[in-house]
């Protein structure tokens, strides 16, 4: 076989073991090419968005929808600045498309423009950029999804304030999510806390999503608002090592 022949087939066989792989893992498991590579920068960044545009993505009940496009979208690389540092990547899928900004480098991302909401009437003094969350709703299911532990110290507050299997099937269910106050960009295993109200009782729980399960770490009961409770509290409590029971559970 001569060399030309060699390399036909060698061509072949290498396009057909491409299709193959494509069909099994599908396009988005292949981090290596570049519309995925920039779904996963922007997974990694806390993202931005115009307090206006923020306020008709909720009008139309499209939070979701949003971080939807963000993960499954189509990069439209021609209508894209790809060559300055900060870059600026169209994206749409469905009837929603935008305009995302990003460095690399940083830790935060900016939707700049997004187009195909339906006009919603308010009124707004101020158009600065706010960040914007997954749905609570949208979170607690991911939670959920995964396999649940439950550590000491959660388990002997939960017992010491005799809360029962309802209390503790609420908290993923009913649960609020105090976004501001969590960490759900921290790599790796982000944090949430969620406050639950049980008999006209006030808990805070700090939730940690791990890759494979989520771990319950911490309970606590609120005896104030939490409009009260100043920075330091959240920064301690989002501490998992760091104890703040009232119930002995030190030991």
């Amino acid at each position: 076989m001569n060399f030309k022949n060699r390399i036909l087939y060698y061509l072949i066989g290498f396009l057909l073991g491409l299709a193959i792989v494509l069909s099994v893992i599908g396009v988005r498991g292949c981090e290596w090419l570049p519309e995925n590579r920039i779904f996963q920068a922007i997974s990694k960044t806390q993202i931005y968005i115009h307090e206006h545009d923020l306020k008709s993505i909720k009008c139309n009940h499209s939070i979701d929808a949003v971080f939807d496009l963000l993960s499954n979208g189509e990069v439209i690389f021609n209508k894209s600045e790809t060559k300055k540092e900060l870059k600026k990547y169209h994206i749409e899928h469905k009837n929603l498309s935008l305009v995302i900004s990003i460095n690399f480098q940083d830790s935060i991302s900016r939707i700049e423009h997004i187009y195909g909401l339906k006009k919603c009437d308010f009124i707004l003094k101020t158009n600065h950029y706010v960040p914007m969350f997954l749905s609570n709703k949208k979170t607690l299911t991911l939670l959920k999804n995964q396999p649940i532990k439950s550590e000491n110290n959660f388990l002997c507050n939960l017992e010491c304030h005799h809360l029962d299997s309802i209390f503790f099937n609420k908290i993923l269910i009913e649960g609020e999510i105090l976004f501001k106050k969590s960490r759900p960009k921290k790599r790796p295993n982000p944090l949430f806390i969620i406050r639950v109200i049980h008999t006209s009782n006030n808990y805070l729980i700090l939730v940690q999503q791990g890759e494979k399960r989520t771990r319950f770490k911490k309970l606590i009961k609120l005896e104030q608002s939490i409009k009260d409770l100043d920075n330091n509290f959240f920064k301690q409590f989002l501490n998992p090592n760091h104890k703040l029971d009232y119930c002995n559970c030190n030991n």
